[in-house]
């Protein structure tokens, strides 16, 4: 059993499962690596940077803090390779917890935010986690039989062809903690599309023009007089940013907000798909919760900044 992973550029990785009796070291000569990966790769046709034998582990800390000490990236889990999740599990750990420490250490938010990190990331490393080593041992049948059988079944399931599985889909959302729980969208990762606005010169990433801060994002034709001032004054206290989506970039003075207008269509989209017109969005990307009117987002922004304001 074997996975074949295509990396950025020419970089290419092969995980191959090693078989009773094979020894478990880091000397591989190539002689010993080239007849393993000569179903894709020979020899004079890519140059072998790394060999190493290691274990696999699904292992996640009962408790991630203890007053100062918050554990976070491999010394709060351990995950297998199978969904290429162990080093993006410590990324998330750390935006979940970045924003969080800079809300409480600079701007006196009250020390139990923090406790949220644990009730939002844990749940998700687990579900991670264990998808994980579900997909592990999918890969990792070597009966013949079972693994035909296993082909078969899913060839059956899928309609007779291969589908094709974007890996964020197999990802859950956040179902605890900093979230308006109950919320169309709440918990899940904010788009990132492609954005135009007054000044900025081509298409950029969207984080790129509005930092990685407290956002709300607006359809502009959602949004009634005065709303867009009152949006901005909510946000004010947590230095946060109003995107007005669909607006006229070019207006030389039509309210407070910065104007977007996307390449595509991902974020009108995904706002048309949950029934709402405005997002909250947290510095890290998830988003707190949504809204169908300007009203809903403001009531969103109070209760936000109840909890990672000053007391």
């Amino acid at each position: 059993p074997s996975t074949f992973v295509v990396g950025p550029g020419t970089h290419r990785r092969w995980e191959l499962m090693l078989l009773p009796g094979e020894p478990l070291h880091e000397q591989w000569p190539e002689e010993t690596l080239w007849p393993l990966l000569a179903r894709w790769i020979r020899p004079g046709e890519a140059t072998l940077w790394r060999a190493a034998a290691y274990r696999f582990h699904g292992l996640v800390a009962q408790r991630w803090r203890a007053g100062r000490i918050l554990l976070a990236g491999d010394a709060a889990h351990m995950t297998p390779p199978f969904m290429a999740q162990g080093l993006v599990q410590g990324l998330r750990d750390a935006a979940n917890l970045a924003w969080k420490l800079e809300r409480v250490l600079k701007h006196g938010a009250p020390p139990a935010l923090l406790d949220t990190y644990e009730a939002e990331r844990k749940p998700h490393v687990v579900a991670t986690t264990r998808s994980a080593i579900a997909l592990g041992r999918v890969i990792c049948e070597r009966d013949p039989a079972a693994a035909a059988a296993r082909d078969a079944k899913a060839l059956a399931d899928a309609g007779g062809a291969v589908p094709t599985t974007i890996r964020q889909s197999m990802l859950p959302d956040l179902q605890a903690g900093l979230i308006a729980a109950g919320c169309p969208g709440a918990g899940s990762l904010f788009p990132q599309p492609r954005v135009r606005c007054a000044g900025a010169g081509g298409p950029r990433w969207l984080d790129d023009v509005s930092g990685a801060t407290v956002r709300v994002l607006a359809l502009e034709s959602a949004l009634a007089p005065g709303d867009a001032q009152r949006l901005a004054q909510a946000l004010a206290p947590l230095q946060g940013v109003l995107l007005r989506l669909d607006g006229d970039i070019h207006a030389p003075d039509a309210g407070p907000g910065l104007r977007i207008t996307e390449e595509a269509t991902l974020m009108a989209d995904w706002l048309h798909g949950l029934g709402a017109a405005f997002a909250v969005v947290r510095p890290d990307h998830q988003v707190y919760g949504t809204a169908a009117d300007a009203a809903g987002a403001l009531r969103l922004l109070d209760h936000l900044a109840t909890a990672v304001m000053a007391d």
